[in-house]
């Protein structure tokens, strides 16, 4: 394999191409538009943009968007010239964008399920319990054992505390 060089004011270029690239191909599904409301997906082989370009005209309006895509933050986040129109660069960001919002709830449930793991272990009391923390939704989950009923309300109360924390069940049993 040939190497080949390239001048230090390409790189960044270079690397935002290969960036989009990369994400294009390992997002695949997240790219190919959705239907929604009835509308038609992309034939196989047709460039999701196109396909959702229903008017030929380069660019995709909202009305244009919201036909696979319900996330509108996700499309006026990525109309940075805010034109109302994606070309196909503002539409690669919109695409991660809507996909972002879509996990972002997961990124949250596993960032409060370590909050809650960290405050239980942090508590000189609770530092031996054998709890099982599982967060949906913001909903905390405590299951295991407690050696008595006082320490599993302990568990409960501290949850509760934690940051972006909903409700909790307690599933906790006692020996």
């Amino acid at each position: 394999m040939r190497r080949q060089t390239f001048h230090a004011a390409e790189r960044p270029r270079l690397a935002a191409k290969l960036w989009l690239t990369a994400f294009a191909l390992a997002a695949g599904a997240a790219l190919t538009p959705q239907p929604a409301h009835g509308a038609d997906i992309a034939p196989a082989g047709e460039n999701p943009f196109s396909a959702m370009d229903t008017n030929h005209n380069g660019c995709i309006s909202l009305q244009e968007w919201e036909r696979s895509h319900a996330d509108r933050k996700a499309f006026y986040q990525a109309d940075g010239k805010h034109t109302g129109c994606l070309d196909q660069t503002a539409y690669l960001k919109a695409v991660a964008l809507s996909t972002g919002h879509a996990t972002g709830r997961y990124l949250s449930d596993a960032w409060i399920t370590a909050k809650v793991k960290a405050a239980l272990v942090k508590d000189e009391k609770l530092k031996g319990l054998d709890v099982n923390v599982n967060t949906h939704k913001g909903v905390v989950q405590l299951s295991g054992w407690a050696d008595n009923p006082e320490l599993a309300h302990r568990a409960v109360r501290i949850a509760t505390t934690v940051e972006g924390v909903k409700g909790v069940q307690d599933d906790l049993n006692t020996k």
